[in-house]
């Protein structure tokens, strides 16, 4: 019996060191948050320490033999008064959470302290007791009396101050994410303030009074450590709500479960069912998993209406929004509607509603697009870095101006942005969010009269919000079309536009070709007669040698138009397409085959170099085999003897190319220049060196950009070129 009583008093000594412990883990997490303030946290530190020192006491109650009588009797008035310091620190830790001037607090810290110095002085556990009795108001007051009366004070005291500050704060404050942060704050003090109550119960070798009031204390001082480590808290009563529904929950499921495991334990087996015991436990097993997936979905349903009223309403308008259609008008007509319902709800005249946008880097771009009240900005820029941008794009909560002034995430933004930001005298911000995407804010200034934003006003906005930013979402988008389809409509108007312009000049191409081209060359021949009946009338040497020049420069005169009037020819025939889907490195084998005759006679190598599978494209076959064809050919004719020609087949980005490389003399930079303006150069030099312009490029140049596509070229003199033909790719499903 000794042995089981030894082990019991054992388990209780672990179970009880778990909560010092706790405030130790408590203080280290409070070090690792993101708090600068050093001194709020040392003050913090302070009270979970001796909280620590507090709870420890209780160890000495299950230490049983073990422990020294000195060792008990000193650890025992230590963690007495490690409760008043305790208090003694949530006050100094009150005072600077809250930014209270030090004047306001002072004398309380100062009575405080002497409480707990009057306190130990007093203690008759300590000094014995050496007061006599007296009678105050015919009460007889002893020794332990007193001492007690101070006791209970010393802690009491600070921990009242502590609550009244506090709460003549939070009367002060609007409804924001800072007062959330004084609500917990009173729900530490109050909570401690009820432990406190049940420590100050002593009874000789009975800790019960003692461990329920570290059950209180416990979570007390966990949400003032949450309080202070965490910069934005949600709502207290939603959070005490979701709080109670999952404990509601829990233990309704809890009782079903144990209900089901009794009777199956206890009462099935006694039930003559005529089945073997597997095969009944499976029945069982199946029976348990149905009643329990159906009272788990009941009851998370009714815990949620009965503790989240309205977020069961929120589900019920999301439900009737999903099955509501119809007509949506602009964006602008539906902002004035939505502003109308706004202050119809929430009794507020002065309301902007803003469009998002993405600016450069990421920026967030407030742009009006309804409002009642104040005019707003016309835009509004935010870097993607802002703490205001970033609370806008990750939270669905409303935020408050005074939570821009008073909490620490927002300290990062400069005196400018909060100068500005103060400056539109908001008290609000809703963001509006349509899935994940912030599609808008809702910028609310002061209530009619004066009056507080209350818990209701925000259910009410947040259940509009809801409703309406899919709706903003979709119009702004059908907005997007409308727009869309103007511009398409616009450019194919263009484009018809610039097609009968073309076909004009093809036109004209082609009376050039017929009329004026015999017109051109009419003088010149003429003048070529003239010259040659001068020459037979006469034999003087020198009118002869002018003759001859004259002649000469006829010729080259008639060497450029001649390649004019033949490249408008040619020209002449390509002004009908036949496009279909073609695959451009077919077409460059198939002109690979032709002119691989042309490359052996020349000892030219050609080599096709195959990569994955090409796109198609739209295209005239034959003609752009023959634009191929006038590219290879050049490459292959100015060639050195022995060269190599390189094609190479492939996509890039939304375009097809086809790459031809040789190993020929190249192309002059001013050249190469022309043929990359589309001019072609008419050189009469045939004994200039380097690669000239002539009529197959200039075909092939005129295909490609027909088909929508461009033809670059790149040379080095003397050490080959590379054209490169680039098309449009057709996407297939």
């Amino acid at each position: 019996m000794g042995n089981e009583t030894h082990m019991s008093l054992t388990q209780q000594f672990i179970v009880i060191s778990i909560f010092p412990l706790s405030f130790l883990l408590m203080i280290g997490y409070v070090w690792r948050s993101d708090v600068k303030q050093k001194p709020l946290l040392k003050r913090w530190s302070w009270t979970l320490l001796m909280a620590a020192i507090w709870a420890s006491g209780l160890l000495r109650f299950y230490g049983g033999m073990t422990f020294p009588s000195s060792l008990v009797f000193g650890w025992g008035v230590a963690a007495k008064y490690a409760l008043d310091l305790a208090a003694l620190g949530i006050l100094l830790t009150t005072v600077a959470y809250l930014s209270i001037s030090r004047e306001r607090s002072i004398l309380v810290t100062v009575v405080s302290g002497l409480f707990i110095a009057f306190g130990l002085v007093l203690d008759p556990a300590v000094w014995g007791n050496y007061l006599p009795d007296f009678v105050l108001a015919d009460q007889t007051v002893r020794h332990f009396d007193l001492w007690a009366a101070v006791w209970v004070a010393s802690w009491l005291l600070p921990v009242l101050a502590s609550w009244l500050i506090t709460r003549q704060l939070s009367t002060t404050l609007p409804l924001s994410l800072y007062r959330n942060k004084i609500s917990y704050w009173l729900l530490m003090l109050f909570l401690f303030g009820v432990g406190g109550a049940l420590a100050s119960i002593h009874q000789p070798r009975q800790p019960i009074w003692q461990e329920t009031a570290l059950l209180l204390i416990l979570p007390a001082l966990l949400v003032g450590t949450v309080s202070i480590a965490r910069s934005q808290l949600p709502d207290l009563q939603l959070a005490l709500r979701q709080v109670l529904r999952r404990l509601s929950g829990t233990f309704i499921i809890f009782g079903l479960t144990w209900a089901a495991l009794w009777f199956i334990t206890r009462r099935l087996e006694a039930i003559p069912l005529g089945v073997s015991p597997n095969l009944l436990l499976v029945l069982t097993a199946a029976l348990f998993a149905g009643l329990f997936t159906v009272t788990f979905r009941f009851i998370n349903d009714l815990t949620r209406r009965l503790f989240l009223p309205s977020a069961a309403r929120q589900a019920v308008a999301m439900s009737d929004y999903v099955t509501m259609t119809g007509y949506l008008p602009e964006p602008e007509q539906l902002g004035d509607s939505f502003l109308g319902v706004v202050s119809a709800n929430i009794t507020v005249n002065d309301v902007w509603l803003l469009t998002t946008e993405s600016g450069p880097g990421g920026q967030l771009v407030l742009r009006p697009l309804s409002h009642t009240g104040a005019t707003p900005p016309p835009a509004i820029q935010f870097a993607s870095d802002n703490p205001f941008a970033t609370y806008l794009y990750n939270n669905d909560a409303p935020l408050a101006q005074d939570d821009i002034n008073n909490l620490r995430a927002f300290t990062p933004m400069t005196t400018a942005e909060k100068e500005m930001i103060a400056g539109w005298q908001r008290v609000l911000y809703a963001p509006l969010r349509a899935g994940n995407a912030l599609v808008g804010v809702l910028a609310l200034g002061a209530k009619l009269w004066g009056e507080m934003y209350t818990m209701s006003d925000l259910q009410t906005l947040q259940l509009l919000v809801t409703q309406f930013s899919p709706l903003l979402a979709q119009s702004r988008n059908l907005a997007n079309l409308h727009r869309v389809n103007e511009y398409v409509f616009q450019q194919n108007q263009l484009l018809a536009q610039t097609r009968q312009h073309l076909q004009s000049l093809a036109e004209l191409n082609e009376q050039f070709a017929q009329y004026i081209s015999p017109d051109l060359k009419r003088p010149l021949r003429a003048i070529s007669e003239s010259l040659t009946q001068l020459r037979s009338k006469t034999e003087e040497t020198a009118i002869l040698s002018q003759i001859e020049t004259i002649q000469q420069q006829l010729a080259q005169a008639q060497i450029p138009l001649d390649k004019l009037i033949n490249v408008a020819a040619h020209l002449q025939n390509r002004t009908h397409f036949q496009f279909e889907l073609v695959q451009l490195d077919e077409i460059a084998r198939t002109v690979q085959r032709r002119l691989n005759a042309m490359a052996g006679a020349r000892h030219v190598h050609l080599d096709f170099e195959a990569g994955g599978p090409v796109s198609p494209i739209l295209a005239d076959a034959a003609q752009l085999t023959e634009a191929v064809q006038h590219v290879l050919h050049n490459a292959i004719k100015f060639n050195k003897i022995g060269g190599i020609v390189t094609m190479s087949c492939g996509t890039a980005g939304s375009e097809v190319y086809l790459r031809v490389v040789d190993t020929g003399v190249g192309i002059p930079p001013e050249r190469l220049d022309m043929i990359q303006d589309g001019y072609v150069a008419f050189n009469a030099n045939a004994n200039e060196q380097g690669r000239k312009a002539n009529l197959g490029l200039t075909l092939a140049y005129f295909i490609i950009t027909a088909h929508g596509g461009r033809l670059e070229m790149q040379s080095k003199y003397g050490s080959g070129s590379r054209f490169t033909i680039y098309l449009p790719l057709v996407l297939q499903e």
